[in-house]
Order: C-alpha cells, then sequence, then structure tokens
C-alpha cells in the first residue's frame, strides 16, 4: 500500500518519493521526513557532479528482511528514473539509524547507475557480460571518491589482472550464472564482477589521467581499452 508520496520540482527538474507500507513495518511521518531529506540532499550532490542524471528521478522505499548483512539496506536501480531502497525496520534501533548511516552512499551508486543507464529494466543495451562489471566498478568507485563510501565489493582482488582477464573471457552465456560472478561463486570467492570492476576502472582512471565522472558514458570497451591500453 503508497503510504504517501511527496512530489517536487525545479525548473525542469523532479523528483518524486514513494514510500510503501507492508506487513512487514508502516513507515512512521518522521520516517519518512528523514528518507526525504537525506535523498533531496543526496541527489543535489549528486546532480553537480553527473549532469547526465535524469530530469525527473524517483525514489521507492519499502521495508525489507532481504538486505545487505552488513548495513541492513540496500539498492537497486531498477528503471531509468527510478531507485529502489530496501531497509530492515528490524534491526536495532530501527530505521532512522541506517538511513542516517547509509542511504547517501547507497543512493551515490544507484544514481550513478540511472546516469549511465545501467538499470534492471529499459537501460541501454548490453552487448557483453563486462558491461555488468563496468557498471558496477564505476558505480563503486564513484560512491567510494566523492561520498566517502569505501565498500567492501571495492576491495582491491588478490590477483586483479587475472579476474579481469577471466570475466573479459566469458562467453553471453554467462548471464544466466550472474549471481555467481557479481555475488558469491562456487569456489568461494565473493563479488568478483564488482572487485575486479572497481580495479579496472581504478586502472583505467590512472592510465588514462581523466576524472572518474567524466567517464560516466563512456562505453564499456573504451573503458577497458583505457585500462589496457595494449
Amino acid at each position: 500500500m503508497l503510504l504517501f508520496v511527496v512530489p517536487t520540482s525545479g525548473h525542469a527538474q523532479q523528483f518524486r518519493l514513494r514510500i510503501i507500507d507492508s506487513p512487514l513495518h508502516r513507515f512512521t511521518p518522521t520516517e519518512a521526513a528523514l528518507i526525504d531529506s537525506v535523498a533531496r540532499a543526496t541527489l543535489a550532490e549528486v546532480r553537480a557532479l553527473l549532469p547526465e542524471l535524469p530530469d525527473r528521478v524517483e525514489l521507492e522505499v519499502e521495508a525489507s528482511r532481504d538486505v545487505l548483512a552488513f548495513s541492513g539496506e540496500g539498492g537497486v536501480a531498477s528503471t531509468p528514473t527510478t531507485v529502489r531502497y530496501s531497509v530492515d525496520p528490524t534491526r536495532a534501533g530501527g530505521v532512522a539509524p541506517i538511513v542516517r548511516a547509509h542511504l547517501r552512499a547507497t543512493l551515490f551508486h544507484e544514481l550513478h547507475h540511472l546516469a549511465r543507464g545501467w538499470t534492471v529494466e529499459g537501460g541501454k543495451p548490453r552487448t557483453s557480460f563486462m558491461d555488468a562489471v563496468v557498471a558496477e566498478g564505476m558505480a563503486t568507485a564513484f560512491a567510494r571518491e566523492y561520498a566517502g563510501f569505501n565498500a567492501p565489493w571495492g576491495a582491491r582482488p588478490p590477483n586483479p589482472d587475472a579476474w579481469v582477464a577471466e570475466l573479459r573471457s566469458l562467453s553471453p552465456e554467462a548471464w544466466g550464472a550472474y549471481q555467481e560472478w557479481m555475488i558469491l561463486h562456487p569456489d568461494g570467492r565473493e563479488r568478483i564482477g564488482y572487485r575486479a570492476g572497481t580495479y579496472l576502472v581504478d586502472r583505467a582512471i590512472a592510465r588514462s589521467g581523466r576524472a572518474l565522472r567524466s567517464l560516466t558514458l563512456t562505453p564499456t570497451d573504451e573503458i577497458i581499452r583505457l585500462a589496457y591500453p595494449n
């Protein structure tokens, strides 16, 4: 059930907040106001960095236990204009401390996906599995560089170039094993695509001398060429 909607507009830019009730949790007006405040401030920050963001952005918020273990929340860029955010209200302290601690960084990551066009539905066409690797690496590096969030899935792999080569060799059928390569591999490695992708993006920046935010719309193949020019 929709609890309420807070639309805002300024010139051509619009922000819409949708907070959704469920049997798990009914968001209080105080919780909703906090989410709205953090989201607006963060969106303003990101817009100043990424003019590629769509003029209209919607944030959908729901309660869920299916969240990141370390933070009690998580986000996904679900459409070209929408970020869906989940928060576990059963954690100690409830919704407010989780939102204060993590919403800003999560939005930096997910809003970068909107700017790049990497979304679950309606995004730009995917040409290879490396599109996922580069998109997640760029969003992870963006949240680190501009929001100060050192995500555990952005940690440098023990053999980074080998991990990148492994991912580059994957066939199109790898999309069917997305969870294995991006979340948990059967061999025990975690977040292979995220970690290798962050390393690849960092390498592209170091070798090209370009700023991270200037690479937002750079195609996957060009990012790889910047990282590995030979």
